[in-house]
């Protein structure tokens, strides 16, 4: 279902309406008003109900939502935002049903009480306990018009990642059968029958982090205020090796009962190059002893040697025959112009004539096509807005390895059939469980094929609103011919895990390890100019299939197996060399040089 998003000044609006212009009802000992919402997100309405006609909205209520123990459901307020709202009832059912007869429980709401962009605050006459099938919570009204209201509906939402799935329904007189919208409907609860904590924050576990050594870095932590009182300090102790820091107090703003925040804590380095086991525990909340049981977050802190940059890997998934493709397209060439060399671009495409099997494994670890992974942490929609934007968060990440790569083609290029490929990879940091893998990717620029098979499918033929980024493919026809595609994946290895890089499990800090592979082109039809491709080195954390870091370097150069690039002088396949006269030469001299390898071929290369 299409859903309008408000402008970010309304939102504010709303958001700051939430906080100061609820009014009604106060809870009482042994309740508390929670907000189905979420403060942070903006709020969205539900397109095609700006009709006036009969509506009925309804959220669901768990059993166990606010509380492990009992409660019971006392009260109910909904968000008008507008008073032309007649003939309202709040209700409360075992069922999802707007059949009153149903119905354990209605209220009628007078028109005086409806007060346009200002929370109605309805209590029951009873305490409904929720069951383990869970309770439905509703409100039903007719409108009379739209004239005070513009564009806007009587139905909004917020929506993040904290939604509650199929907990938001609603219908109308033209629209019989119940919706459910992927959203936090804009309503409160008001629960009892509990002994809910006053002061009491749960913490999340946070991911392993690193650090440079003598110095400290602000990890993310998601705190949720499990208490009736607002927080505004928590105080925390930092346990490594079981030995526990000094207490320190934070600053924090968590206004409502189980809202979140997510805040950073500052961890220090430790001493030694290693892997360390943090734990975080939340002590007090407001200055009082903390009433939460989840107060322990847990996670690992790697103290590094120094710091090594960060080489982002977008992977955008693509292909001819999916319209929405054309934004990957111009995502991947606007982060080149953006980033050039810093981040690895790999166009990945799929059912077409440019997918290569290689890549089939990592398929089903996206939610489908013209999506993209960013370091196989993060999917990203492919656009040049959210692309440049992650990709330079990721830049600035601190990594534990770093890898380089050498690529030559294995003779005279025109009769080169294999890439030699070899890599180096440092660590820094001492580790005695570590477990990486290298992966390599053949890159193609320049593509190009006639026929339907290379035509390129375009939803966005002959419309707007996508940005001034998409201009090209607005006045496009819906099949585009004479397409040329870079950075298309022509040749993998190993994507998923890499090879196994270390013979055992230890790494120590300032290590470095190397890989050496031949990837095999004789009869890859995608190989259309050999001048035109690069190699890419992937950095595979094997516990979850992560990439650490990466590099790249380009195949091409007139006539040369490898530019800029430098042959390592204790490289034992290499048996002579010899300069463009046939004179045999200690070293690799400025200019042309032959290099005999001892499998028997040749290289031919430019310093």
């Amino acid at each position: 279902m299409t859903k309008h998003l408000l402008s970010l000044a309304a939102a504010i609006f709303f958001c700051n309406t939430l906080m100061a212009q609820s009014e009604g009802i106060e809870a009482g000992e042994g309740q508390v008003w929670w907000a189905n919402y979420d403060l942070d997100s903006n709020v969205k309405f539900i397109d095609g109900t700006s009709i006036a006609e009969h509506y009925d909205a309804a959220v669901f209520i768990p059993q166990g939502l606010v509380t492990e123990g009992s409660a019971t459901i006392d009260g109910f307020s909904f968000f008008p935002i507008t008073e032309a709202a007649d003939n309202v009832t709040v209700w409360v059912a075992p069922t999802l049903t707007d059949n009153s007869g149903q119905w354990l429980e209605a209220v009628s709401v007078s028109t005086e009480r409806i007060k346009k962009n200002k929370f109605c605050d309805v209590a029951f006459t009873k305490q409904h306990a929720i069951p383990a099938g869970g309770l439905y919570v509703g409100v039903s009204f007719d409108i009379k018009d739209f004239s005070d209201n513009g564009a806007l509906t009587p139905l909004c939402f917020t929506s993040s990642e904290a939604n509650r799935k199929n907990s938001f329904f609603y219908k109308t007189t033209s629209k019989r059968a119940w919706n459910a919208i992927d959203g936090n409907a804009y309503v409160k609860i008001l629960f009892g029958g509990a002994q809910f904590a006053k002061n009491a924050v749960s913490v999340k576990n946070f991911a392993t982090s690193y650090v440079v050594k003598d110095e400290s870095v602000s990890i993310p932590m998601e705190l949720r205020n499990m208490g009736t009182n607002n927080v505004e300090t928590i105080t925390y102790t930092i346990t490594t090796d079981g030995v526990a820091s000094a207490e320190t107090t934070k600053a924090v703003s968590i206004k409502g009962f189980q809202n979140l925040l997510t805040t950073t804590i500052d961890f220090p380095a430790d001493d030694q190059t290693k892997v360390a086991e943090k734990v975080l525990t939340i002590t007090k909340v407001n200055g009082q002893p903390n009433e939460s049981e989840n107060c322990v977050s847990r996670g690992k802190l790697v103290t590094l040697l120094e710091h090594y940059q960060a080489v982002p890997v977008v992977e955008a998934f693509m292909g001819t025959g999916y319209s929405t493709s054309p934004v990957a397209i111009v995502g991947l060439e606007k982060m080149k112009e953006t980033y050039g060399d810093q981040a690895v671009l790999i166009a990945v495409h799929y059912d077409d004539v440019m997918a290569i099997d290689a890549y089939e494994p990592l398929r089903y670890s996206v939610s489908g096509i013209s999506t993209s992974f960013l370091n196989r942490q993060y999917e990203v929609y492919p656009s040049p807005y959210f692309l440049k934007k992650d990709i330079g968060r990721e830049l600035k990440r601190t990594v534990p390895a770093k890898i380089s790569l050498q690529a030559m083609w294995d003779g005279y290029i025109e009769n080169a059939t294999e890439i030699l490929l070899k890599s180096e990879t440092t660590f820094s940091y001492d580790d005695d469980n570590a477990d990486y893998g290298v992966a390599y990717v053949i890159l193609a620029d320049g593509l190009q094929g006639s026929g339907s098979q290379w035509e390129q499918s375009n939803t966005f033929s002959g419309k707007s609103g996508y940005g001034d980024d998409m201009n090209y493919w607005y006045s496009a026809p819906e099949k585009v011919g004479g397409m040329t595609y870079d950075n298309v994946a022509i040749a993998a290895k190993e994507i998923i895990g890499g090879m196994k890089l270390l013979d055992g499990k230890t790494i120590k800090a300032g290590e470095t390890v190397s890989h050496r592979m031949n990837m095999r082109m004789v009869g890859n039809k995608l190989v259309q100019d050999k001048k035109k491709l690069s190699a890419v080195a992937l950095l595979i954390d094997r516990s979850n299939n992560q990439i650490v870091n990466a590099d790249k370097v380009v195949l091409s150069g007139e006539d040369t197996g490898i530019e800029n690039s430098v042959i390592d002088e204790a490289d034992n396949t290499v048996t002579a060399r010899y300069d463009l006269s046939g004179r045999m030469i200690e070293k690799v001299q400025k200019g042309l040089n032959i290099i005999r390898m001892n499998n028997g071929k040749s290289l031919k290369i430019i310093r």
